[in-house]
């Protein structure tokens, strides 16, 4: 009797664990309730706007920054300015209040690029930055942006 049980257990398992690598490996799409394909956490945050605040790195002081971003679900796009760096482009992704973002400065004297984590609260970010640019390796970047 005991034989049987357990016998008809391993049975049960063998075909749940099936049933799951089955369906992991089907052809589906992950929808939402409305029949919608998800792609990411969409916030109800919305970044497009102009961003000021300050910012620093083991190579840069304490300096004014701007961002200028445009947003379309979770990509962004846009400029950014260190006043005391240098301009450039803003590239990026946004999901759920964190955005991972590269600042490209190709415009100027100095090139370079940094990558960057922020997160955003309502009309406020923090975030960190790290790179390279004409002044070596930019390490400790931090700042805090608030929207306009």
């Amino acid at each position: 009797m005991q034989m049987e049980k357990f016998i008809e257990r391993g049975i049960m398992a063998v075909f749940a664990i099936f049933s799951l690598l089955l369906y992991s490996c089907s052809d589906r799409n992950d929808l939402g309730d409305n029949g919608n394909i998800m792609q990411g956490e969409i916030s109800s945050i919305n970044l497009s706007g102009r961003w000021v605040g300050t910012a620093s790195t083991s190579h840069m002081p304490l300096t004014e920054i701007e961002f200028k971003i445009s947003q379309s679900g979770v990509s962004i796009s846009g400029t950014f300015d260190f006043s005391e760096a240098g301009k450039g482009t803003l590239t990026g992704s946004f999901d759920g209040n964190r955005l991972d973002f590269l600042c490209d400065k190709s415009d100027n004297d100095c090139p370079g690029e940094f990558r960057g984590m922020a997160t955003v609260d309502d009309d406020r970010m923090n975030f960190s930055l790290i790179g390279d640019d004409c002044k070596g390796t930019h390490k400790n970047g931090s700042g805090i942006v608030e929207k306009q």
